[in-house]
């Protein structure tokens, strides 16, 4: 602390099935997911699907430990997600199944 260094911090467990804590460190990494799409969609790279009377548009869906992404059957939106889930693995050294 104030820039003086002090010893690491070793956790002893780490979190259980069950937890109040274990969907927390998913929430936090879905959130960079999240950004990455949200980005792309803005840099008008990736559509999603148009639904209802208002044709609304739809990228994402998120659940408590689910995302899901909807896009319009084109090359263009296929390759923006690859390269997201490329980037997402790398930075998070997650594997996307």
């Amino acid at each position: 602390m104030n820039n003086s260094r002090k010893e690491e911090c070793k956790p002893r467990r780490g979190l259980r099935q069950g937890d109040s804590m274990t969907s927390l460190p998913f929430l936090i990494v879905a959130k960079g997911l999240v950004g990455m799409v949200r980005k792309t969609i803005k840099k008008n790279l990736f559509h999603g699907v148009k639904v209802g009377r208002k044709c609304v548009e739809v990228a994402l869906l998120e659940f408590v430990n689910d995302t899901l992404i909807f896009c319009e059957p084109k090359y263009q939106n296929t390759m923006a997600i690859k390269i997201i889930l490329c980037n997402f693995e790398m930075i998070y050294s997650l594997q996307v199944p």
